[in-house]
């Protein structure tokens, strides 16, 4: 179970190095996870708890019972402004980055029908909801005296003539990293075997000739967004229903520049610094289902249960890779890998939400979500037969656990004004390593509200912990970053009533 936890958090590594090797379960979480909650201003001011809150339009989201609770049209629209900042701690020396992100949270419009003389109505709306949001920025740095990125491309190297490098830089026709350390004279074979390499940033005794400066800056962008169509009714506002149609659509990117340097002038002819740069992408889509049903025993409750079906990804994925390396006396070489392509599924648990909404006369109201997230149901399958399907299903039951997230939050009236406030916290899927991806984010917001207006402000303080390693090497030192991650949101939220 440790080893299945620490070559997750090898891949889960911001770094594309070991892209190649076609692992695609860590892929599955990153578009899983969402320690953060999602929705209109006022949904975030209370948590994200939303499931029984009906009455806004992006609670749909959650339940799309809530689509009952409307009595007249409606249009929404909300922009948010965030920040995200990363610590690293590498080797000892702590570094931060910090991103700032601006964009449409969220929009929709939904329509009503008068309620008939049996108690029935029916209400239809259409909405876009940015549920996760992919954009952040990392950094670290350091002195390393134990090993180098070079130790591992040796390590991958060994046993492959150099003669296939020498082939492959000369068409032109580089397929992996090790091949274009070689082609950048990063690495070289020895000169009585041909199949075993070195790199010049070690002695002729293995040793590092000096500590080696590396650094690494990360940008990552992308968004993993829902389009709903949902119909619903309410009966004689005692039972509410839902059903909705969603199609999701991701968008992810990351660019990522690595250099090491040596920390001292090299010999004459050797090798002084290189720098690897690379660019991934993966842009796809996919379908859901979601049901779901809020019933008010009583005038000042009501409890909600909801579910939504697996959504079915077809994701397309491109990988860029290129490294320019500097020797002392010569001029820059540089080389690029062939362009990687490859379709994959990717296929999102069931999710499940029971909910609670409990009315305090006119003063205000309490609200609370648990959500059932069975991360080892998520899915991968490749587009071609070298793809170990049974391997990444394999790996996502030992690495990750089933968990339920908890959402709870509260709103005071004073008259038009409201005031609002909650908590989200989301433990960790991890079965082993349980201090990372435990989430907590605190909430809070205002509303103030006419006859036919409503503008919300709510923000989100969010903080977790995450582990990356940049290489692993089975000879050398493998050196660990340890990150933390904090988030501030703030969005403004506006509500049109017809």
């Amino acid at each position: 179970m440790i080893k299945r936890l620490f070559l997750f958090l090898v891949f889960m590594g911001l770094s594309a190095f070991y892209a190649q090797a076609q692992v695609y379960y860590t892929d599955a979480f990153r578009y899983t996870y969402r320690p953060l909650p999602t929705g209109s201003a006022r949904a975030l001011s209370l948590g994200g708890a939303q499931g029984a809150l009906g009455g806004d339009a992006t609670a749909l989201l959650v339940n799309p019972a809530g689509i009952g609770l409307f009595r007249r049209a409606e249009v929404a629209v909300g922009i948010d402004y965030g920040n995200s900042l990363l610590q690293s701690n590498y080797l000892e020396n702590t570094n931060t980055a910090t991103r700032d992100k601006i964009g449409l949270s969220h929009a929709a419009a939904i329509f009503a029908t008068p309620q008939s003389l049996s108690g029935q109505s029916l209400q239809f709306g259409i909405s876009y909801v940015r549920s996760h949001d992919f954009r952040q920025d990392t950094y670290y740095q350091a002195s390393n005296p134990y090993s180098s990125l070079a130790d591992v491309w040796t390590e991958e190297a060994a046993g492959i003539h150099a003669g296939v490098f020498e082939a492959e830089a000369a068409n032109n026709e580089i397929y992996d990293l090790a091949s274009l350390a070689y082609a950048t004279f990063v690495i070289n074979p020895y000169a009585d075997d041909s199949t075993a390499y070195y790199t010049e940033f070690r002695d002729v005794n293995n040793q590092l000739v000096a500590p080696i400066l590396q650094e690494e800056r990360v940008k990552e962008s992308g968004n993993r967004s829902v389009f709903n169509i949902t119909v619903g009714g309410q009966v004689q506002e005692k039972v509410y229903w839902g059903a909705t149609v969603g199609v999701e659509v991701i968008n992810y990117q990351r660019e990522n520049v690595y250099k090491e340097r040596l920390s001292r002038t090299a010999a004459d002819g050797e090798l002084q610094a290189f720098t690897l740069r690379q660019r991934y992408t993966a842009t796809g889509g996919g379908l859901y289902l979601g049901l779901g049903v809020i019933v008010r025993p009583v005038e000042t409750l009501r409890l909600g249960i909801s579910v939504q079906t697996p959504t079915g990804f077809s994701l397309y994925e491109t990988s860029r890779a290129s490294i320019e390396s500097e020797s002392v006396g010569f001029s820059k070489v540089s080389a690029s890998m062939l362009p990687y392509e490859y379709d994959f599924r990717y296929r999102s648990p069931w999710r499940a939400t029971g909910s609670l909404f409990w009315q305090i006369k006119k003063y205000g109201f309490v609200t609370a979500d648990v959500e059932w997230i069975p991360y080892r149901q998520m899915g991968v399958s490749g587009s071609d037969d070298n793809f170990d399907e049974s391997g990444e299903r394999r790996a996502i039951q030992e690495t990750f656990r089933n968990t339920i997230q908890a959402r709870v939050g509260a709103e005071a009236r004073l008259g038009s004004w409201y005031v609002r406030s909650g908590v989200c916290y989301t433990p960790s899927p991890l079965r082993s390593g349980q201090d990372y991806y435990d989430a907590m984010a605190f909430t809070a917001g205002i509303g103030y509200r006419l006859q036919g207006f409503q503008l919300s402000v709510g923000g989100i303080w969010a903080h977790y912990s995450s582990l990356y390693q940049p290489y692993v090497s089975q000879q050398y030192f493998s050196p660990t970053v340890e990150r933390k991650h904090r988030y501030m949101q703030w969005q403004f939220s506006t509500h049109w009533y017809f």
